[in-house]
């Protein structure tokens, strides 16, 4: 599964078709409105809880808002940022990486993006 990061998002989210693909529940009883960037608002299909993602080394047990049909698989927010304690670097050369650590185990890994 392809994760976009937005920092200034404040929520984690994921396409209701990669939900699927996945087999992932959700509760379709907590919705939220979510506005995109060009002014429109849309609400959330409902909430995955306590979904483990694994980066490497790395497991993040997250709150999952789904939505119909974004431009990504699974956009990963500040709530994901503040849990991982994730630090970006940025390169020059156009890279960039991602150290996360584990919430639980404090394991630290970086990745290549």
């Amino acid at each position: 599964v392809h994760c976009i990061t937005d920092w200034g998002c404040s929520i984690i989210a994921m396409s209701v078709a990669t939900c699927n693909a996945l087999g992932v529940m959700f509760d379709p009883t907590r919705c939220i409105p979510l506005q995109s960037a060009n002014g429109k608002t849309d609400w959330t299909l409902g909430i995955a809880r306590d979904v483990p993602f694994r980066f490497g080394d790395v497991t993040a047990i997250l709150q999952v808002h789904i939505v119909e049909s974004p431009a990504y698989d699974v956009l990963l927010g500040r709530p994901f940022e503040v849990l991982t304690q994730a630090r970006t670097q940025s390169f020059l050369s156009g890279d960039q990486h991602i150290t996360l650590t584990d919430p639980n185990t404090e394991r630290i890994i970086t990745i290549p993006t």
